[in-house]
């Protein structure tokens, strides 16, 4: 099986995405994406240290974006460019579960993907840190999703919480 994890997410799924989110995940080789985005970050010592370990960018307000997705095989890598803050991670599907599975430096996440409204959403399932696994209760809720705005463009928003933190 070859191709972007989350395309073969929908795929097996058969999940019905707009036409901009299913583009963004087809194909093989080397593509780029290029835009603007907010990043509103949490507070909190323990925040600050989770996204630092993974490598997220700080925070700021159209911040320009250059997203890079290189897919061999079964893997895909993105390359996102913040402003200049790049954050990157590995993305391969897991066929047994059904799930993604993306890595951020020592930081591993399980994905579920739905459909939801205009586009995916995206809740992870499990988190690893260091090999570890992090108990259920840690675990991020996750409101990410990826849809189509009423332009056809191709949008994301990335948001988790932590309860009590």
């Amino acid at each position: 099986m070859s191709g972007d994890p989350i395309w073969h997410a929908i795929q097996t799924q058969g999940l019905d995405v707009p036409p901009a989110v299913l583009n963004l995940h087809a194909g093989q080789g080397t593509r780029h994406y290029t835009g603007r985005c907010h990043i509103t970050r949490g507070k909190g010592i323990l925040v600050w240290c989770a996204l630092k370990l993974a490598g997220f960018p700080p925070g700021g307000k159209d911040v320009p974006i250059r997203m890079t997705i290189t897919t061999k095989g079964e893997h895909s890598q993105w390359r996102r460019d913040f402003g200049g803050h790049v954050t990157t991670s590995r993305l391969a599907f897991d066929a047994d579960q059904n799930q993604v599975t993306e890595h951020f430096g020592p930081i591993r996440l399980k994905m579920q993907l739905d459909p939801a409204q205009d586009g995916l959403a995206m809740g992870i399932t499990q988190l690893r840190i260091f090999g570890l696994p992090v108990p259920r209760v840690l675990i991020p809720l996750s409101e990410t999703r990826e849809y189509q705005d009423a332009d056809g463009r191709f949008c994301f928003d990335v948001a988790a919480r932590v309860p009590g933190l």
